[in-house]
């Protein structure tokens, strides 16, 4: 499915399928900060193995939906280990020097610098967002994938698991879109090398 995507020469004629991504990472934030809020919680909080808002009992207003004590922090050896997972999270840095050069209108260093900026921030924004309510729901339990701490039955949770399988299909026509030049240059470099050593 994505290996015709992979081989588009402009990345702008990826903009329907990362318009698609967005929509669908949209969905994903609005279905854990309505579970947040309130909506299904009890459900989310009966498939974590946890208590609903009713039959919880919260120690100095502390222990959130499913039990369990919030943190503020934890710095620790766990910590140090997730920061491979933030480091994935913006892995796509490779096509900045594509998308600013060749299909950023007008590719000025401030036009260039807010496009960068926006982006960070953006995606921040969303982990952030995400995984406070991740963790608001679900306390020190919530899984890695908090979409793994949810009820499987409920159509909501279901589809937005159809969305993050939509955005990691999608993300591989972007990333390859910068890897095939480096490729093809590494090929090209190694051949010229080869055939001077002749």
């Amino acid at each position: 499915v994505v290996a015709p995507l992979s081989c588009l020469k402009r990345l702008d004629a990826l903009a329907f399928t990362s318009g698609l991504a967005m929509v669908c990472v949209a969905y994903i934030t609005c279905v854990i900060v309505a579970t947040a809020m309130g909506a299904g919680r009890d459900d989310a909080c009966a498939a974590a193995g946890g208590e609903g808002e009713e039959g919880e009992e919260e120690a100095e207003g502390e222990a959130g939906a499913c039990g369990g004590q919030r943190s503020a922090a934890v710095l620790g050896a766990s910590t140090v280990a997730a920061l491979p997972v933030f480091t994935f999270g913006y892995n796509c840095q490779q096509n900045v020097f594509s998308t600013q050069h060749n299909e950023l209108l007008d590719p000025t260093p401030a036009r260039a610098g807010a496009v960068a900026a926006a982006a960070v921030l953006g995606s921040t924004l969303v982990y952030l967002v995400v995984s406070v309510c991740g963790y608001a729901v679900f306390g020190p339990g919530v899984a890695s994938d908090v979409l793994d701490s949810f009820a499987t039955a409920t159509p909501a949770v279901t589809a937005a698991r159809l969305g993050i399988s939509i955005v990691v299909l999608f993300s591989y026509p972007v990333i390859m879109h910068a890897t095939r030049p480096s490729a093809a240059n590494l090929v090209d470099a190694v051949a010229a090398r080869v055939a001077s050593t002749r």
